[in-house]
């Protein structure tokens, strides 16, 4: 099992266990092999490098197999790794993962405590960025991007994607900077939405067939109302026609509307990403860059000057 240290000359890699035992790492031209603890749960792996006037660190949590640890995922969490932590909260666990349309939380902390008013930017691996500040304990949220060109049912057939989430402080003339990265699946909602479509389609089509054929069938309104409800069970007393839809149905099934569902393209969703963020204060958002200390906090953007970051491809 391996990870990958992006920009990794004169840094050092550090392990902690599901159990909070911590192991030193080796690393081979950026890979980083993973040494087996024997115990399941999430693992957090530690990159750092420092100066005097500089402290960058990148943390990645990865989840193991082995004996069960008999401990959460929260006491890694919540276990100081480095002066500048961006902590999940809470870390995904079970059958969670991140995926496309949900909501990302995590907690800002310097020297364990929260950090408010810090920058904090998000870059996927499929070009979306967005940008907040964390409250007053810290806490800052950013909707997951649901930004894959192409989706296919199923969560097996589609790649998964990286995100990785940015901040800086600066304290006593030294500046600290931080990333972590994780995965992030397609919403599945894309394909579940559009199978209760093709169903919903599917059914309009023998119920159209039934109330047509068999007119005097009182089989026929029980069916159409088991499928679409009391009004498709008054259309089938009609029997002039058969039933259809109010409004017309899209001719691409992925626009077909289910439960208030829409299918919409990478490029919608970011523009809906956006409307969000505008109108909340918690959410991403624009923000002014107007600091005492002096600092530019965009340049942290160029921690891809701490490009120094702990990749999962494999």
């Amino acid at each position: 099992m391996a990870l990958y240290l992006d920009d990794s000359e004169a840094a050092e890699l550090q392990m902690w266990s599901s159990t909070l035992q911590l192991s030193e790492l080796e690393q081979l031209e950026g890979k980083v092999e993973l040494t087996k603890t024997g115990i399941d749960n999430y693992h957090a792996v530690l990159a750092t490098r420092s100066s005097q006037t500089l402290h960058e660190s990148a943390l990645r949590y990865r989840y193991m197999r082995g004996k069960p640890s008999g401990h959460s995922p929260s006491e890694l969490t919540a276990l100081t790794k480095t002066p500048l932590e961006i902590v999940p909260d809470p870390l995904p666990r079970e059958h969670w993962r991140y995926t496309g349309n949900q909501t990302a939380n995590f907690t800002i902390t310097f020297n364990g405590e929260p950090l408010a008013g810090a920058w904090v930017g998000l870059t996927s691996s499929n070009g979306t960025t967005l940008e907040s500040t964390s409250d007053a304990e810290g806490s800052v949220s950013f909707p997951v991007p649901d930004d894959f060109s192409r989706v296919m049912p199923g969560h097996s057939n589609n790649p998964k994607g990286e995100f990785i989430v940015r901040t800086g402080h600066v304290d006593n003339g030294r500046l600290y900077r931080t990333n972590l990265t994780a995965d992030y699946r397609v919403d599945p909602g894309h394909w579940q939405s559009n199978g209760v479509a093709l169903f919903m389609l599917g059914g309009g089509f023998a119920a159209g067939l039934l109330v047509t054929r068999r007119r005097n069938d009182p089989g026929v309104a029980i069916f159409a109302k088991v499928c679409f409800g009391h009004q498709a069970q008054a259309n089938s007393k009609n029997l002039t026609r058969p039933f259809m839809p109010s409004a017309p149905r899209p001719s691409c099934v992925r626009c077909v509307i289910t439960s208030s569902r829409l299918y919409t393209t990478p490029s919608v969703t970011l523009r809906r990403h956006k409307a969000a963020a505008a109108s909340s204060s918690s959410s991403a958002r624009a923000l002014n860059y107007e600091y005492a200390d002096g600092v530019d906090y965009r340049g942290l953007t160029a921690l891809t000057s701490l490009s120094m970051a702990v990749s999962g491809r494999e």
